[in-house]
């Protein structure tokens, strides 16, 4: 299945909203994503932790690891989180669909795993908190640091990917970031934002090289590239944030076979 049909199954699982998280983390889109993965026999480790004020509840991490084709500790982690904010919407945009690319992408990684560099896929929890220290990227970015998962080169944090072909990305302003520099070299029409609060705004508070990316539609791109903002990005933790409005399936296999691309390259020195 791609990503896109992928994207149609999760958006008819309603979950609860992380704001009001329940003793079982499991949500019905991570039970989705765990019979997935043991139908294609990936193993996937669930690490759960305590959810913001709330001593009896949890979040929950799910991660893949796919060894390199060699011998390797050099890491690459991509990851995308799979809690939401409005637990009646599909949340397909914020942040369903990047869900579904992640998924695609842990079946194909299983096909074709880079020959230079583990790959660590996470599906994170609590980013609607907007809380970096208590939040799943907080927890992993711990472990990555903590050398968990040997020497870890950049953290690719997939946002806001249903639909478009122009490409975009966000790094907090580090220029020193290497994993910025060779997307400019390998995409040079990817445009460098500023967006709202994401993942790897916490990635790099423990010091990873981490890039939020996705696509964009014609129209919305010109409005990010004019006013520094967009009706696709407004459209978050709203009931409009559906599939039937966002959703683009030839769009959607674009972005799936570009992140693959991205994943398999090693990352060059600047």
């Amino acid at each position: 299945m791609s990503a896109y049909e992928y994207l149609a199954a999760l958006c008819r699982l309603r979950s609860w909203s992380s704001h009001a998280p329940r003793k079982d983390p499991l949500t019905p889109r991570l039970r989705f994503l765990l019979d997935v993965l043991k139908r294609h026999e990936i193993e996937a480790q669930t690490d759960a932790f305590p959810a913001v004020s709330r001593p009896a509840a949890q979040y929950a991490n799910l991660q893949v690891y796919v060894a390199a084709r060699e011998q390797s500790c050099q890491t690459v982690v991509v990851c995308a989180h799979h809690d939401v904010s409005n637990s009646e919407s599909d949340n397909c945009q914020d942040n369903t669909a990047s869900v579904a690319h992640l998924l695609a992408l842990c079946l194909r990684l299983k096909e074709r795993p880079p020959f230079g560099h583990n790959v660590l896929a996470v599906f994170l929890d609590a980013e609607e908190i907007v809380d970096p220290p208590r939040s799943g990227a907080g927890r992993l970015a711990e472990r990555c640091v903590q050398g968990e998962y040997g020497d870890v080169d950049y953290v690719l944090n997939l946002e806001l990917t249903a639909n478009g072909r122009n490409l975009w990305f966000e790094n907090g302003g580090n220029s020193h970031s290497r994993l910025s520099a060779q997307l400019q070299r390998h995409t040079p029409a990817i445009h460098h934002a500023s967006t709202p609060y994401n993942d790897s705004v916490a990635f790099r508070l423990y010091g990873l090289d981490s890039v939020c990316l996705g696509p964009l539609d014609d129209a919305n791109f010109n409005q990010l590239k004019r006013s520094g903002f967009c009706e696709t990005w407004a459209l978050c933790h709203s009931p409009h944030d559906s599939f039937e409005r966002s959703a683009r399936r030839a769009d959607m296999d674009a972005f799936t076979d570009w992140v693959e691309g991205v994943i398999q390259r090693p990352l060059e020195a600047r």
